[in-house]
């Protein structure tokens, strides 16, 4: 389980790294970490809330097989949407619409 209880970085590399390892994520409530996380990968707890963060890191540390599943559907999500050729083509795609 990777926590990521960061008050202003949403979605960052290292949530990604994480996520691509197969491990659920937990992470405070910034912009990107919700999209970067979906809704089966792991957690978003409010920002500052040190109490509901461990609460949802206890949860999954306690329970192997939710770890598990919520670490292979990261994994998932990260080659689905994150992939790096699938970002290239996207951003050279934006770019032949702005010039073109």
């Amino acid at each position: 389980v990777v926590a990521a209880p960061s008050r202003w970085e949403g979605m960052s590399l290292a949530l990604l790294e994480a996520l691509a390892r197969a491990r659920p994520v937990v992470a405070a409530d910034t912009p990107g970490a919700a999209e970067a996380i979906g809704a089966d990968a792991g957690a978003i707890v409010p920002v500052g809330n040190a109490e509901t963060l461990a609460d949802a890191l206890v949860e999954r540390l306690l329970d192997p097989e939710r770890s598990a599943t919520e670490g292979r559907r990261g994994r998932e999500r990260v080659e689905e949407q994150y992939d790096l050729r699938r970002s290239l083509e996207g951003v050279a795609a934006l770019y032949a619409e702005l010039v073109g």
